[in-house]
């Protein structure tokens, strides 16, 4: 009995090997193929948009061509992994241009002399990545904490809702990469995050951000899931992600009250960043799901459809496509370095 019972796991690992393994090499290596061309198709998109000067903006409505250049920036140099790209490099003098005196970015070239922390944050972490001294301005950025361990956004255009829990979260993204966490100034914006979650699980939406709460979840989940605690802000905000996924893969936040809103693509885009470093296995299943919703949601051209920018006037109109397109790809190239190394 124990002889024939060795023969059979001997054989039942024996047709793992020889037919599982091969098959699970196959699935992945199609999977890879899906993602490198959606990723090569959409960095193709960002780069073709690219103006003599180096911008990379909405065609019709540059409002926001600083953010979206830094954006944009970012998502490419992730793609190619290229510090010496031409597109890149032009888009990176541009930027530089237009830092106000301290080394700050505003959201656009009209509020040039003042500064927007998100955009001046993902600016520094494009630069850090490049390996470029960052951590001067930090100072300065650090001397703009508010009592109460907050940041406001510091962008002129913001009249409503200055102080945003993602603000905040973005220097503590940033703060992070930085090896900062010892800093007061850290433990003090924590502390600050972790008491302006709401019960949901979530931290809100404004429409000055995107209304909807994928946005301020982005930054605040990769604050908390970089923290191996089991704080019940991190459980929270890990069992709302979860049971807002929609049955196709995606996430949509939906408020009648906007006519225009950001699209299930880009709220998509911004969940699977906040969830990249959930390894457990509800998590690694929500990712799988909205993996496969952004391949099959990207456009014939490359892009993702971002929606709009949900400003209540219906006399404005501001496409979202180049916000969401450099987002899905930061989700598609995570997903393929984690896939490699699995």
């Amino acid at each position: 009995m124990k002889h024939f019972l060795y023969n059979y796991t001997f054989l039942l690992r024996f047709l793992i090997v020889v037919l599982v393994y091969p098959y699970r090499a196959q699935t992945d290596s199609l999977h890879l193929l899906k993602l490198e061309t959606a990723i090569e198709k959409g960095q193709a998109f960002l780069m073709n948009l690219q103006k003599p000067n180096g911008v990379i903006c909405d065609t019709v409505n540059p409002l926001f061509e600083l953010w979206e250049t830094t954006i944009a920036s970012g998502a490419i140099q992730h793609a190619s992994g290229s510090q010496r790209d031409t597109v890149l490099l032009k888009a990176l003098t541009y930027l530089k241009t237009n830092q106000n005196a301290v080394g700050w970015l505003c959201h656009n070239q009209k509020c040039k002399q003042g500064y927007c922390i998100e955009t001046t944050v993902a600016y520094f972490r494009l630069l850090a990545r490049l390996g470029q001294p960052i951590q001067q301005p930090i100072k300065g950025l650090l001397g703009l904490q508010q009592p109460d361990g907050a940041w406001l956004i510091g962008n002129p255009d913001v009249n409503e809702t200055k102080k945003y829990a993602s603000v905040t979260a973005f220097m503590l993204v940033l703060l992070q990469e930085q090896h900062l966490t010892h800093l007061p100034s850290y433990k003090k914006a924590f502390e600050f995050l972790s008491k302006a979650q709401l019960p949901q699980g979530h931290w809100g939406y404004a429409w000055e951000y995107y209304h909807c709460p994928a946005y301020a979840l982005w930054p605040s989940l990769q604050v908390m899931l970089q923290h191996n605690l089991n704080t019940p802000q991190k459980n929270k905000a890990l069992t709302y992600c979860y049971q807002a996924q929609q049955a196709n893969g995606s996430w949509w936040f939906y408020d009648s009250l906007y006519p225009k809103q950001t699209s299930a693509s880009l709220q998509t885009a911004l969940m699977l960043l906040g969830l990249e470093n959930d390894k457990s296995k509800v998590g690694q299943l929500a990712i799988s799901k909205g993996i496969a919703f952004l391949l099959q949601a990207q456009l014939s051209n490359g892009s993702w459809d971002g929606g709009f920018f949900p400003i209540k006037d219906l006399r404005y109109v501001k496409k979202e496509y180049i916000f969401a397109t450099a987002q899905a790809i930061e989700v598609l190239v995570r997903y393929r370095t984690w896939l490699k190394a699995n």
